[in-house]
């Protein structure tokens, strides 16, 4: 009794406390105070926090969910309320109170605790609450069916729902990709899928909604359905204020002992109508972010030696009166990169039948440092449309130093060749685009869009050449610079007709666009500083024009949920070259092609399918048609081909996707392919000196002569599964993704015409989730098994194993102490060669401790544990055999500590002194 008596009086002495303060603070005159406790008797073990108080006044409904005992309405207005308390472990209570103008009403609640049997039945029903539901056309992904740690942001719930896919960059439902993503019904974190869920914590999370509406912009996409998400918050989310800052200090523990460091900040403010963010970071241990997941993680390792700095700084702003319709949009960004690599990699290749050998050994290093900013302004009013303005642009300077040592082995003669290259560029570009989308009169609206870019660059650069260990070595001074000027114009007319259950979309364009690029390099051997003499192989000057023109005719019709789409393209190019030095005959080019696409889709709330076949060309690239000889390597001999026409390929592409009644989800999709006057590289290798009458040179014994030809056809078929099912014995999400790829490829070799034949079934195994909160993992298998073969090449079948291993686990114990691990590995057999080794072997780990609520982390990181120095891949070409070994960093270990925050701004009706806490609200 004694504890029940000290229980009413401290509850007592807060309400008076709270009559004081709330006295004394600016209340609206002809309103009233609502102040409540709870009257909590001795049988009691703890109180009810967490519990749900609702205030129902004259037609407004104020939550609260208070984080003490004691809670408070303010401005209520006079006259009868409904004061109610719901809590998962008390029954519930409800009461009728009257209110006063200038005065405080003071509420009592006794909470009657429930029978124990029927508070863990209540326990074990919400334990497992269904994941998914399906209500109407809507998808309601239900946040309390997860198993989260403390701390993880949103984005962890989608990871372990049935038919969802995540990716860094994108996420998708149903196989349709999420255009949008709202919270409570605002774009509270901007356009950027990814922002919400990453930032959002999920302990603030009810539910993830997902439907399909149509898009909301006045150009582009209007009157298409897009899927959206819209995330259901306990908050009411209005504004966030994120961020977090690492930093990491360490060294190799193998010798030389390098020392490692990492620091870096992230801040960022979002609301609908103003967002900003600062991002920085510096590190040499190739770390991509600040987030504490990133610190045991496997990506850390690479095949090049990276020291990494960047910074961003974005900016937006909205005025908004109807959203995308009558609004102001401001968006400005500038970001700085400064990176520095370095890359020691050897490549063997065996070619299958013949007696050649060939093996290249590259020492590189790279320094890349960049600046890039955009402004973009957007109006959208309905009285005289949609009109849009944008610049972006950027600046950035390149050094690099390249070895190269390579020797060919034909028929037992062994030829040599070394250099050594040291090069330094600036680069600069933008990009401008207006765009205008008129006003609709009747269902017709019409478009037009401008964009321009422009891009140059200068470069130096020194070369040092060794053709055998006997001969003296050239040297050669490089200047060149590049400009690139594009400009596209495009005008549209659209005509728009709803009807019941449907709707008909009929639009007209027409696109022009020229592409001018001009080159110019200077070569000078100044082995003799007294009679330098211009290398003529890289020494040239050209110019290269391209003029498209292409109209286009696409007509959509909705009916229900199913769409039907043509698409007519028809595209006219035309491309001249001059060549200036060397002094080549001009030439000129013309194509013309008929681009048809089609497309029937199905779209329910839980899954649907879609048809789509379309066609696509693509020119020869400005090195493939170059019309003269590269020999300055002698054993790698490039010729242009000004011959070649463009390649033509046909796309059929299908998927068929459900989510069953039990919650599980399953897809069946498959890409397919046609290419007509495929480029391919034709390689023929020289058993003797050979004189090459066209190009006016001698090529030597051993020396590779290769040049891009039009092939024959290639044919690729790609057929695979994917389900997703809620195990319980081994966790809460498992994806299984079966699927075979058979592709048949041309390629030339001693101008003689082959094909190149694979079949490679595979099979993929996902499943993450954790155990009661203190055990999340996360695991990744592939298998790929590919039976190649290449005709006449080859005396057997190729066939070749490859098994990538991904698995990380995270182990909370003692409250505030964890262990994580991530392992990667990969396994590859080849049938050519007794190739059998772990390409990738690589296990890191982390020890660490997290305060406050998961805000402050100290860790102690070990990287590459098991001592991988080096990466072995082994790839089956069209003649050859490629292995390829890459050093890796070495071992390393490192102290980190972190610090992040998250402050939001509710939309409940509630005081602002009162905290939320992980209750649930009604609504």
């Amino acid at each position: 009794m004694a504890n029940g008596t000290m229980r009413r009086t401290f509850a007592l002495i807060i309400l008076l406390f709270c009559i004081f303060s709330a006295t004394a603070s600016g209340q609206h005159k002809g309103t009233g105070i609502v102040h409540g406790g709870y009257d909590l008797g001795s049988d009691h073990d703890y109180p009810p926090f967490g519990a749900v108080i609702t205030l129902c006044n004259q037609g407004d409904t104020l939550y609260t969910v208070p984080a003490h005992l004691q809670f408070t309405f303010k401005n209520c207005k006079p006259g009868r309320a409904t004061i109610k308390f719901s809590h998962i472990s008390y029954e519930n209570y409800e009461s009728e109170i009257t209110i006063k103008a200038d005065s405080v009403t003071i509420v009592t609640i006794k909470p009657v605790l429930k029978p124990m049997e029927e508070i863990e039945a209540a326990v074990v029903k919400s334990d497992r609450p269904p994941k998914v539901m399906v209500k109407g056309d809507t998808i309601i992904y239900n946040a309390a069916a997860v198993e989260l740690m403390e701390g993880d942001d949103a984005i962890e719930i989608l990871r372990n729902m049935p038919g969802v896919e995540v990716s860094e960059s994108g996420i998708k439902i149903i196989s349709e990709d999420v255009a949008r993503t709202y919270v409570d019904g605002k774009l509270v974190f901007g356009d950027n899928v990814m922002s919400a869920l990453n930032n959002l914590p999920a302990d603030d999370v009810i539910s993830i909604a997902s439907y399909r509406e149509e898009s909301p912009f006045m150009t582009g996409r209007r009157h298409r359905k897009e899927r959206v998400i819209d995330i259901k918050t306990k908050s009411k989310l209005v504004a966030a204020t994120s961020g977090h800052a690492l930093a990491s200090a360490g060294c190799d523990t193998d010798a030389p002992h390098k020392f490692r460091y990492g620091a870096g900040i992230t801040s960022n403010f979002f609301s609908e109508d103003l967002a900003f963010g600062l991002n920085t970071t510096l590190n040499n241990i190739n770390r991509r972010s600040n987030r504490f997941a990133d610190i045991a993680s496997s990506s850390l390792q690479s095949q090049t030696e990276n020291r990494l700095g960047y910074g961003e700084l974005s900016f937006s702003k909205n005025w908004v009166k109807e959203r995308y319709k009558d609004m102001v949009m401001l968006y400005s960004y500038y970001k700085y990169d400064n990176n520095h690599s370095s890359l020691q990699k050897s490549n063997t290749r065996e070619y299958l039948a013949q007696d050649i050998m060939t093996s290249t050994g590259t020492d590189r290093r790279d320094s890349t440092a960049s600046h890039s900013a955009l402004v973009s302004v957007r109006v959208s009013k309905p009285e005289f449309g949609s009109l849009g303005v944008s610049a972006e642009g950027s600046l950035e300077d390149n050094y690099g130093w390249n070895s190269l040592v390579q020797n060919s082995t034909v028929s037992g003669v062994r030829q040599d060749a070394t250099s050594t290259t040291e090069s330094a560029s600036a680069r600069k570009s933008l990009h401008t685009q207006a765009d205008y989308g008129t006003k609709e009169f009747g269902n017709i609206r019409g478009s037009v869009r401008f964009e321009t870019d422009y891009a140059s660059g200068t470069g130096y650069g020194f070369r040092s050449d060794v053709l055998d260990a006997g001969l003296s070595g050239i040297e050669y001074e490089d200047n060149s610079s590049q400009t690139k000027k594009n400009g596209t114009i495009r005008a549209g007319l659209e005509y728009y007709k709803p009807f019941d259950a449907g709707m008909i979309l009929l639009s007209a364009a027409y696109e022009y666009s020229h592409v001018n690029q001009s080159s110019v390099r200077t070569s000078m051997d100044v082995t003799n500083p007294l009679l330098p003499l211009a290398d003529m192989v890289n020494t040239y000057s050209y110019s290269l024009n391209y003029d498209y023109h292409t109209p286009s005719f696409i007509a959509n019709l909705t009916k229900g949920r199913t769409g039907y789409s043509v698409w007519l393209r028809l595209q006219s190019a035309h491309t001249a070259r001059t060549d200036i030095i060397p002094a080549t005959v001009p030439f000129n080019r013309h194509f013309f092609d008929v681009l048809p696409s089609i497309s029937v889709s199905n779209r329910g709330p839980a899954g649907g399918f879609s048809i789509k076949y379309d066609t696509s060309t693509m020119l020869p690239s400005d090195e493939q048609w170059r019309p003269y000889l590269n020999n300055s390597n002698p054993l790698r001999l490039d010729l242009g081909n000004i011959d070649l026409r463009p390649s033509y390929t046909h796309n059929l592409s299908a998927n068929r996707s459900w989510l069953s009644q039990s919650g599980h989800f399953y897809s069946f999709s498959m890409d397919a392919s046609i290419t007509q006057n495929k480029i391919v590289y034709s390689t023929r290798y020289l058993k003797e000196d050979e004189y090459l009458s066209d190009w006016d040179y001698t090529a030597r014994s051993g020396a590779a002569l290769s040049q891009w030809v039009n092939g024959g056809v290639d044919a690729r078929v790609k057929v695979w599964g994917s389900t997703s099912l809620a195990v319980k014995s081994i966790g809460p999400s498992v994806s299984i993704v079966p699927g075979v790829e058979y592709q048949s490829s041309p390629y030339q070799y001693d101008s003689q015409s082959y094909t190149r034949q694979s079949v490679a079934p595979e099979l993929m195994v996902q499943a993450n989730g954790n155990f009661k909160r203190k055990v999340q993992y996360k695991l990744d298998v592939t298998n790929a098994y590919c039976l190649t073969k290449c005709d006449e090449l080859l005396s057997a079948v190729n066939k070749s194993y490859n098994l990538r291993v991904h698995a990380a686990v995270h182990y909370n114990f003692y409250k505030s102490l964890y262990v994580k691990g991530s392992y990667g590995g990969t396994l590859v057999t080849n049938s050519t060669g007794s190739l059998s080794s772990f390409g990738r072997n690589l296990l890191n780990c982390v020890l660490g401790a997290s305060f406050f609520k998961k805000t402050l982390d100290v860790s102690v990181a070990c990287y590459d544990m098991l001592g991988d120095r080096s990466k072995l891949a082994s790839q089956v070409t069209a003649n050859y055999v490629d292995n390829s070994f890459t050093n890796h960093t070495s071992r390393f270990i490192t102290f980190n500590i972190g610090y992040k925050f998250y402050h939001s701004k509710s939309g409940l009706k509630q005081p602002a002194s009162i905290g939320l806490s992980d209750g649930s609200i009604s609504e």
